[in-house]
């Protein structure tokens, strides 16, 4: 039967962690420091609640079929504290929102970095991830679901060079021709514009929902890579536009502002503001490939044996 604890999942036993509860808003946003909560309304204090801390693998033994993480931007202390149910295989699949939007917005570069390196450890642990960017409750999706698209490790180094690159001044999707500051790109330190376009980023607005499962389960066949342009596409033959009208950072390119579309691979509506990138694009895509050096991060560095 469920049971409900007096305590805090994280990544160390006995320590006192506070959550923060809105009392405005989506009540959901109730999280470790507060860290999702909507600043922008105010309707008096917030409340608080805090409790000693458990690690998962104190409380937990035997099999696990599905651990459902779903924590306000704390899901990578979560699974450090399932690390010894994680390396001895008692975990089968976890399904967990993936939220590096909490930690953009705030400037915690490290932490939103935390959320790409957490899932390369995973997938280097043997787990196969897929992202799952809306799910059924109810009704006719349950038996006709909506196609989920893999996340890999080629995609994941890309969002760990952004946030390196962050310091910089570009992304790792910005491209330098001269040509394109003179025809009016203006967005090389912007999510999600600059993001690089074979990223796990390229796809996510705010945040998303990843499900790992140990191996690779029958019948898993996922709709192509989760990232705007294939990881293991050729940028210079790859179309420039983003495919089903949906452009960088899941942006719906018919609601995306004339001037951003073309910077977030959408086709520009309005000629008089961003006509001129489109005619770049049309004359020559291959100055918009991303001049980012090669990625810095080593994939197979990430072990959840180091947690």
């Amino acid at each position: 039967p469920p049971q409900l604890r007096e305590a805090i999942v994280s990544d160390e036993d006995g320590k006192e962690l506070t959550i923060t509860i809105p009392n405005h808003g989506i009540l959901g946003t109730a999280g470790v420091d507060g860290n999702n909560i909507d600043h922008s309304i105010d309707q008096g204090p917030w409340n608080t609640v805090t409790r000693k801390t458990e690690r998962v693998d104190s409380v937990v033994n035997g099999p696990v079929l599905l651990m459902k993480v779903d924590v306000e931007g704390h899901e990578p202390e979560v699974f450090r504290g399932a690390k010894s149910l994680l390396l001895d295989g008692s975990i089968q699949n976890i399904l967990y929102e993936y939220s590096p939007g909490i930690f953009e917005r705030t400037f915690q570069w490290e932490r939103a970095a935390a959320m790409p390196s957490t899932l390369l450890a995973m997938l280097n642990l043997g787990y196969t991830a897929v992202d799952v960017p809306s799910y059924a409750r109810q009704g006719s999706r349950l038996t006709d679901p909506t196609a989920v698209f893999s996340v890999g490790a080629a995609s994941l180094v890309h969002d760990l060079e952004d946030y390196a690159r962050i310091g910089e001044g570009s992304l790792g999707g910005c491209p330098t021709a001269p040509e394109l500051a003179a025809a009016g790109w203006t967005r090389c330190a912007s999510m999600p514009e600059a993001l690089h376009p074979q990223s796990y980023h390229s796809v996510i607005t705010h945040n998303t929902n990843v499900w790992l499962a140990r191996g690779r389960p029958p019948g898993w066949d996922p709709a192509g890579a989760a990232s705007v342009i294939d990881p293991g596409a050729d940028l210079a033959a790859a179309p420039y536009y983003a495919p089903h009208g949906v452009g960088q950072g899941g942006r719906v390119c018919n609601g995306t502002a004339p001037e951003a579309q073309v910077q977030s691979r959408c086709p520009c509506t309005a000629p008089e503001v961003c006509g001129k990138l489109a005619a770049v694009v049309e004359a020559a895509p291959h100055l918009f490939i991303p001049a980012a050096p090669k990625t810095r991060a080593d994939p197979a560095a990430f072990q959840v044996e180091d947690w």
